[in-house]
């Protein structure tokens, strides 16, 4: 009995830093730097699947349309409170209500052939002319990046929330969330294409160069 109270106390000092062990763990998720929402960018995900989890319906009907100034070559992004955001050759980024009314536009006085993906924390990322451009969730412009050429193509946000895309100064970029220059890459050509960001950080993307190119992160 006399060593009871001693075993007693050590077994409880052990479970007590046990659970602080597990508390302290749990309390860093990992980053998810794109947004968990029902379609976040083009081709849905980082590798493009065009996969949703929802079915769609039955048979037609249309349930609303919006009309803009210009054709539409942007693919739509989906919020977190089901807004649609999508680009026009109007010049105009458009935020639409699930109901299919215009929330706002943002107009920069540039073309946008890019299709949106959205953050985290709600920012949308679009290329615009010879931009890219990171809008807020409520219209306001957060930052704008200047290229040498057009940006067509869409961006891609990796797991750390740097933004990567393309432009025709045939140079691929590397964007910190702040709106800095991470890194640049030069390719023989300009791209159009969406990058895709495999499970080990590469990033896959093609040129007019004629060539898919593999590109560590850290390049």
């Amino acid at each position: 009995m006399k060593h009871s109270l001693p075993l007693l106390l050590l077994a409880v000092a052990v479970l007590g830093c046990a659970q602080s062990s597990k508390v302290r763990t749990g309390s860093s998720p990992s980053p998810q730097a794109l947004a968990d929402t029902p379609w976040a960018m083009f081709g849905h995900d980082l590798q493009h699947t065009r996969r949703s989890e929802y079915s769609g319906p039955a048979s037609p009907k249309a349930k609303w349309t919006f009309v803009t100034g210009g054709s539409v070559g942007s693919s739509p992004a989906i919020g977190a409170d089901g807004t649609i955001y999508i680009g026009s050759r109007d010049k105009n980024l458009y935020a639409i209500s699930p109901e299919g009314s215009k929330k706002w536009e943002f107009a920069p006085d540039e073309l946008f052939y890019s299709s949106p993906a959205i953050g985290s924390d709600g920012t949308i990322y679009i290329g615009g002319g010879e931009r890219l451009f990171a809008i807020r969730s409520d219209g306001t412009k957060k930052w704008e990046f200047v290229t040498g050429g057009i940006v067509w193509c869409s961006p891609a946000v990796g797991s750390d929330g740097t933004i990567y895309f393309g432009s025709h100064d045939a140079k691929f970029y590397a964007i910190n969330p702040d709106g800095t220059k991470k890194w640049e890459f030069l390719m023989g050509d300009g791209m159009d294409s969406t990058p895709a960001i495999g499970s080990d950080g590469t990033i896959y993307f093609g040129s007019d160069d004629k060539k898919l190119y593999a590109i560590g992160a850290g390049k």
